[in-house]
């Protein structure tokens, strides 16, 4: 971004307008790699879900009129990834292994 402070316009986003969609990205991207990558504690996989939640989000971005939407749904998508993730990952339990 150059020097002067960017004033984020809902109409940029929906405009695509480059400097609309890098300041949603660094706005919320380190926050979101925290409540990644903490949930799930796969560094790797946190990034792909912060990063599927953002192509989510600019499929759609139409759909958003205001930023705290766009908030709300980024940190929504990125906790339900991870619950998924967690629950599709689990190792299954075989019965009469020991007990387990």
């Amino acid at each position: 971004m150059n020097e002067r402070t960017y004033q984020f316009s809902i109409e940029d986003f929906h405009n695509k307008a480059e400097e609309a969609r890098k300041f949603i990205i660094t706005q919320y991207a380190a926050n979101l790699m925290i409540v990644a990558a903490s949930t799930i504690k796969d560094g790797n996989e946190a990034e792909t879900i912060v990063g599927d939640a953002y192509v989510e989000l600019l499929k759609h971005a139409e759909e958003f009129h205001s930023q705290s939407a766009i908030k709300e749904f980024l940190y929504n998508k990125v906790k339900e990834d991870c619950e998924k993730f967690l629950t599709t990952s689990l190792p299954v339990r075989r019965h009469g292994n020991g007990g387990c």
